[in-house]
């Protein structure tokens, strides 16, 4: 017992003592500094930010990171914007850059959690992430298994080194008869080397949905745009539940409860398969403490995923 002792107390120091990665920087660019980019481009940040990680922390061997660009996909990203509209098409103007600090925080079976902090040049918290992954087979991109080199990733953990979200909008429940449709088709651009839709270009294909809603006038003005203060996202959520490719017709319905200042989502494939659901939080700032959301429309995202 004295020698198990010894060994998980060796193993936990060995945990503690494994240096973060020092993050990345990237160079805005134009078309991220419009507000309705603003859940793709933090996405598009995280996945530069998360391949990184993997390929410079001293704890993974090489192999880590090619069996993770090629043997994992996205489960879900949950966002919790830090600052409203006004100041992040300020942080993120084209003469910037961005700071973005991924830590592994959690290892599961199959899965595994990354948190993400992005911040501006400045130093100044823009928003924070959570990412879930699933490990799976490279042939078939669909089948989880065990996530290779457990014990390398155990040394990479560091629980608690990057806040939580906070606040997050639960996925939508069942999509109503009534809500809008926008239909559009999976293009080569959108598809990445796994020649599926890229996890980060959702934020844009939702943020699309919406405003096609919000000209059909299936949304309230308070929801409907996102350049206006109270449209910008607080937060939001997207569940990926299958993988759409180039050519594919998406339908995207979209839905709201004006009362909780949440805009749902589901996207679906023409035979009814569902395979994203997101939704998004627009109740502008600043918002209560996240203690107040107890009990209410609001929980932690993914937190029973691994």
């Amino acid at each position: 017992q004295q020698q198990q002792q010894q060994q998980g107390a060796t193993a936990d120091s060995d945990v503690a003592s494994t240096p973060l990665t020092p993050g990345t920087y990237f160079k805005t660019l134009y078309p991220d500094v419009v507000p309705q980019a603003a859940i793709c481009a933090a996405f598009k940040w995280c996945d530069g930010a998360q391949s990184d990680f993997t390929s410079k922390h001293k704890a993974l061997p090489e192999e880590v990171a090619k069996r993770q660009e090629y043997g994992s996909v996205m489960r879900s990203n949950a966002i919790e914007f830090l600052v409203p509209m006004e100041e992040w098409t300020e942080k993120v103007s084209c003469k910037t850059s961005v700071h973005v600090q991924p830590s592994l925080q959690r290892l599961g079976r199959t899965s595994f959690a990354f948190r993400i902090s992005i911040n501006a040049e400045d130093g100044q918290p823009l928003a924070r992430v959570e990412s879930v992954l699933v490990a799976v087979n490279p042939e078939d991109l669909t089948k989880p298994i065990v996530v290779p080199y457990q014990e390398e990733y155990r040394r990479a953990l560091r629980p608690a080194v990057v806040p939580d979200v906070h606040v997050a909008p639960v996925a939508p429940g069942a999509r109503p008869a009534s809500a809008f449709v926008w239909r559009t088709i999976v293009r080569k651009s959108d598809c990445d080397a796994l020649q599926h839709i890229n996890n980060a270009i959702y934020g844009s294909l939702i943020e699309d949905a919406r405003g096609a809603a919000a000209m059909a006038g299936a949304l309230p003005r308070n929801l409907a745009n996102v350049e206006e203060p109270n449209g910008f996202p607080r937060a939001a959520l997207i569940e990926y539940l299958g993988q759409p490719h180039e050519g594919d017709l998406l339908n995207i319905a979209v839905w709201c409860d004006e009362d909780k200042g949440v805009v749902y989502f589901e996207l679906f494939m023409e035979n009814g398969a569902v395979v994203a659901k997101a939704s998004i939080l627009c109740n502008g700032f600043p918002l209560p403490p996240p203690a107040n959301f107890v009990g209410s429309s609001f929980v932690k995202p993914a937190a029973s995923k691994l």
